[in-house]
């Protein structure tokens, strides 16, 4: 292994260029407008959850419709907040250590670890901080101008050569799916919707009770398609350009070109927008028409929807939702102004070229969409709207992303996995306060009544999406904790109806966090969602030492809730002089009622002890119970055949529904022996179904690459292109195309086996490793913008060297330092320019701890308290 420790810090990547709009044609710039033209210028799979035999599936009669699939596309939204700022600029010269000795590094930006690679051989970094004296604080952001309104090339400078023709970022098609389930999505993390659908969703508006609770339909006005002429020689495209969360739909005829973009703006989310650009190719002078077509009727089975009077221009509708989440509790209001699309353009004889642009703005008072309202109109008119929208999408690639030189359907397919997994997730705003309410397996895009689990959130976002925003977008992950920290109180009143103490999170949750599953057995049984909870609460601590989220907004009362719920839940064996957890439902669930579920009662000590460590941290007093169940607590191992049993009483070669035990190890720490780890994989590689969930074969192949055997690793991950429909890069639950579809969680499962697999990334209490493998067709990776205690860095790997580079600090950021394993020599991280840097003072020291073979941590001083956010990014 190789291991880094404090740099030269750099800065962000400056401005980059942008491609051209493959949707253009020639030099001319179609000019801005409002609404009018301007002057010129197989067997079904398994569902997530088991069958039920000849009697049919409980679900039924409590979910009437659950498996069935809605008609037509559906579309829109709005929001308020000024251009987001650009990241610092360009990086300086730095230098390179490359076997031992410095070299000057044309591309670093700090200084760079080189050692060569040999895939066969266990090499790795080790980062962690160092004492460091403090510097001067403050970061300078120079004023930049928003960009051209098009599409962006790679917003950062990267080593993957590509043409227009195979551009990763960039999915084209002359026709659409026929299925539209497998429409791109725009989502914005306040809005979503699915390009042409009839309806769109708002981030947190759910209606029904309890179990009838689901994202409530709102009519969306950018339900509108551009209609292809008859009777001409047409050519159409439709593209996702992920650089810019834009949906273009271009028809070419020989008279003119007409262009409709869709967005969901990044940066202002509460507005939706789209446009039409006519443009004459032809010589001919007379008028050209266009015809739109809109289904937009302002109904909605789910809230009661009046008309108002319009402003500016702009049509007003405003409503409530029929029933709240539980007795008297709050039923959210939707308010929307927008602009109306006529059902035909015209284009004059005497113009070349016209934009027309349409506004929808959202929010949950009238005033305050009036406000949005106006304030989006006003961009349109400047020109600014449509560019502060790239720009944001700019700023976020720009800062952390991951590119790999490999065939094109990985690139492609890591690039949709990070756009739409992006899209699910807020971006810090001035002015947006806009509390975020989780991430549902489909996303904000999908969850009416009937589908893709009604909007409702799951373990899928704690365990499967997580862990990739945590480590690139640590103030979005820091979201989704305050997620479950503003529901708490109904997690507590979840495990009071069971009869515990302390927290029960539901297995499906709303905007509550009261139990919204409608059927009970999952609800009650499945409580391993406890664990998945809390591991996020402490891979973001380790990562981030960001004590005022446990300190002051309410980290710590979920933290220590979740524990006494497992106190309160474990029974005393006198028989086998332990703990267990009896009667559970574990991730593999064609198991309804087991005992000690391997995979739940590791993560119920991993909870536990993190708890007790996260207490004495705090200077808190812990209650000496955590500690004892923790390491008391039954987990099932066959000494003889050196696995781990999924449950008491598993039987060899039982069927099993998704990844569960090959879970332990990663993403959920459990140390085993490396022979243990492959006895498990091997087991239960066998063992499991054909027709899981995407996710599954994700975790086989980060087992795999733990073990070294990256092709039989690659192998299994291949297994997930099944789930991909084309041409937008849409994840199904099931590999035939049934269940859930925009399924985020196989997306996050896919990620997590390049973003932690390929790179060997584990983060734990005193350290980042990086220990990357490769299959041999990954010729070449890079993550950047990777946030580690305030630090930003860019690591890179082949199998002739591996580059680790800090480029940026936070102000209160600690020094780093890489360990190169397995010979355990440390080497220098050093900081960049100073003005950038305020060193912490906080680590007074650091210990060797040689707690596995090849790996080289240290022992944090007194806690760091490390604000997020924390980067000049967003």
């Amino acid at each position: 292994m190789l291991a880094c420790g404090p740099g030269r810090r750099g800065s962000l990547p400056a401005r980059v260029p942008r491609p051209p709009d493959p949707s253009r044609r020639g030099d001319l710039t179609p000019p801005l407008l409002l609404p009018t033209p301007c002057p010129p210028s197989s067997p079904p799979c398994q569902s997530r959850r088991p069958k039920w035999g000849s009697r049919g599936d409980p679900r039924a009669a409590a979910r009437p419709g659950l498996l069935s699939r809605r008609g037509p596309p559906v579309g829109g939204t709005v929001c308020n907040a000024p251009p987001l700022p650009p990241p610092p600029g360009g990086p300086p010269r730095g230098r390179t250590l490359r076997a031992g000795r410095l070299q000057p590094g044309p591309r670093s930006s700090g200084l760079s670890l080189r050692t060569p690679r040999n895939p066969k051989r266990k090499v790795g970094v080790t980062v962690f901080a160092l004492p460091t004296p403090r510097a001067r604080s403050g970061i300078q952001v120079p004023d930049r101008p928003l960009p051209d309104p098009r599409p962006s090339p790679p917003a950062r400078p990267s080593t993957m050569g590509y043409g227009a023709l195979d551009d990763p970022a960039v999915f084209t098609s002359p026709t659409l799916p026929s299925d539209p389930r497998f429409l791109a999505t725009l989502t914005n993390s306040y809005l979503g919707t699915r390009v042409y659908r009839d309806i769109l969703h708002v981030n947190g508006v759910y209606n029904g009770a309890l179990g009838d609770a689901h994202r409530a339909d709102v009519p969306s006005p950018v339900n509108v398609r551009l209609e292809a002429p008859e009777g001409v020689e047409v050519s159409q495209s439709f593209t996702l350009d992920t650089r810019t969360g834009t949906f273009l739909h271009v028809v070419e005829t020989p008279e003119f070109t007409a262009t409709h973009r869709i967005y969901a703006h990044r940066a202002l989310t509460h507005l939706l927008a789209f446009s039409v650009t006519v443009r004459r190719s032809a010589p001919q002078a007379q008028p050209i028409t266009v015809r739109l077509r809109s289904d937009f009727t302002p109904k909605s089975r789910d809230l009661d929807l009046h008309l108002g009077p319009d402003f500016q221009g702009a049509r007003y509708l405003s409503g409530r939702t029929l029933s709240p989440e539980v007795a008297g509790g709050p039923q959210p209001t939707v308010h929307m102004l927008w602009t109306p699309a006529p059902p035909a353009l015209t284009l004059p004889e005497a113009r070349r070229e016209a934009t027309w642009q349409f506004l929808v703005a959202v929010a949950e008072a009238e005033a305050e969409v009036r406000r949005l309202f106006e304030e989006g109109a006003a961009l349109l008119r400047a020109g600014s709207l449509y560019p502060a929208h790239v720009e944001a999408w700019g700023a976020l690639w720009g800062a952390s992303g991951l590119d790999l030189d490999a065939p094109l359907p990985l690139q492609r397919a890591v690039r949709g996995c990070l756009y739409y997994l992006l899209s699910a997730v807020p971006s810090p705003a001035p002015g947006v306060r806009d509390p975020f309410h989780g991430i549902s397996p489909g996303g904000l895009s999908n969850g009416s009544r009937g589908e893709d689990y009604w909007g409702h959130v799951f373990w899928d976002q704690d365990l499967w999406m997580f862990p990739n925003i945590l480590l690139l977008w640590p103030e979005a992950a820091r979201a989704i904790l305050q997620y479950r920290v503003r529901t708490l109180s109904g997690a507590q009143a979840n495990a009071r109806d069971q009869g515990y103490k302390g927290a029960k999170f539901p297995w499906e949750s709303a905007a509550t966090g009261h139990e919204v599953c409608p059927e009970d057995i999952f609800g009650t049984r499945e409580i391993h969602i406890n664990g998945a909870v809390l591991l996020a609460f402490e891979q973001y601590y380790y990562s981030t030492r960001d004590l005022q989220l446990f300190k002051e907004e309410g980290g710590w009362d979920v933290v220590s809730a979740v524990a006494e719920f497992w106190c309160s839940r474990v029974i005393w064996s006198p028989e086998e002089q332990c703990y267990h957890l009896r009667g559970v439902i574990p991730p593999d669930e064609y198991q309804t009622d087991v005992d000690n579920s391997v995979y739940t009662n590791v993560v119920a000590r991993n909870s536990l002890r993190f708890a007790t460590s996260l207490g004495r941290d705090l200077g808190l007093a812990v209650p000496e119970e955590w500690l004892r169940v923790a390491e008391n607590l039954k987990v099932p191992f066959d000494p003889k055949r050196r696995y781990h049993p999924e449950y008491d009483g598993y039987r060899l070669g039982d069927s099993v529904k998704q990844a569960d035990v090959v879970l332990l190890g990663f993403p959920v720490p459990c140390a085993m022996d490396p022979d243990v780890r492959k006895n498990d994989l091997e087991i239960y590689e066998a063992a499991t179904s054909p027709r899981g969930p995407a996710m599954t074969w994700s975790m086989f192949a980060v087992g795999w690459l733990e073990l070294r055997e990256p092709e039989r690793a690659q192998q299994l991950l291949n297994k997930c292109f099944a789930n991909i429909s084309e041409p937008f890069k849409i994840w199904t639950e099931n590999s035939d195309g049934t269940e859930t579809v925009n399924f985020l969680t196989g997306m996050g499962g896919f990620l997590q086996a390049v973003l932690f697999g390929y790179t060997g990334f584990r983060i734990i209490r005193d350290c980042l490793k990086f220990d990357p493998v490769c299959p041999t067709e990954v010729r070449h990776g890079q993550v950047t913008g990777v946030s580690y205690l305030g630090n930003k860095l860019n690591f890179s790997f082949s199998e002739e060297e591996v580059t680790v580079e800090v480029t940026w600090a936070q102000s209160q950021a600690p020094a780093l330092e890489a360990v190169l394993e397995p010979s355990g020599r440390r080497l220098a991280l050093p900081q960049g320019t100073s003005s950038l840097v305020d060193r912490a003072r906080d680590l007074r020291s650091w210990v060797p701890i040689p707690a596995l073979p090849l790996v080289c941590c240290v022992t944090l001083g007194e806690p760091l308290n490390i604000p997020v956010p924390l980067l000049p990014h967003l």
